[in-house]
């Protein structure tokens, strides 16, 4: 059996952030790597390594999506997870693996 795929969450809306590690945890293959609502934290905890994949939100105060994304470099897989669908281009210019609206 392959090993999960670590995913950080990473939204500054609380709830989102709950309904999102719910959904990680109940999904075989994935395991939380960490939860924020505070983007630079969570970029934090990114660089620190092993992290396979961010589900993201775009509109952050402080750092956005896009901004982390970019940051970050191609060492994981990005998902924006958004209710903004304007932004979905901007993440596929950034080469992001999905975009969860």
């Amino acid at each position: 059996m392959a090993e999960p795929l670590t995913c950080l969450i990473v939204d500054d809306e609380p709830l989102a952030v709950e309904l999102l590690v719910g959904y990680v945890d109940r999904t075989p293959g994935l395991v939380a790597g960490g939860a924020f609502t505070d983007p630079i934290a969570a970029f934090r905890r990114l660089e620190q390594g092993g992290i396979d994949v961010v589900l993201t939100d775009i509109r952050m105060p402080e750092l956005s999506g896009l901004q982390l994304i970019k940051l970050a470099g191609p060492r994981c897989a990005f998902i924006i997870v958004s209710a903004h669908p304007e932004h979905a281009i901007d993440g596929f210019e950034l080469d992001v693996a999905d975009y969860l609206q």
